[in-house]
């Protein structure tokens, strides 16, 4: 990892999560790594994880998604994302 990445092992559960760079702290950069990301809505920016689980999520520019994304209402990705397979609408 480089000295602008950061690593959450054990995955990241909450009701709203939302995971980009500060605009005026990170200067648009900085990459955060994690297992499997839970919550009821998410947004996710310069994001590598295993799978993306939640109600409302929106995956933005600079994600990797090496699993799942599983979504219950609404589902938006941005052009580009790497992905191992489609989102899938879950009950």
């Amino acid at each position: 990892m480089g000295r602008k990445d950061s690593n959450v092992r054990e995955g990241i559960e909450a009701d709203y999560v939302d995971i980009r760079p500060g605009r005026n702290n990170w200067r648009d950069e900085g990459y955060l790594i994690t297992s499997d990301i839970v919550g009821k809505e998410i947004i996710l920016e310069n994001v590598e994880c295993n799978n993306v689980t939640g109600d409302k999520v929106t995956i933005m520019q600079g994600c990797r998604v090496n699993g799942q994304i599983n979504y219950r209402e609404s589902v938006q990705v941005a052009s580009g994302t790497k992905m191992d397979s489609e989102p899938e609408k879950i009950e």
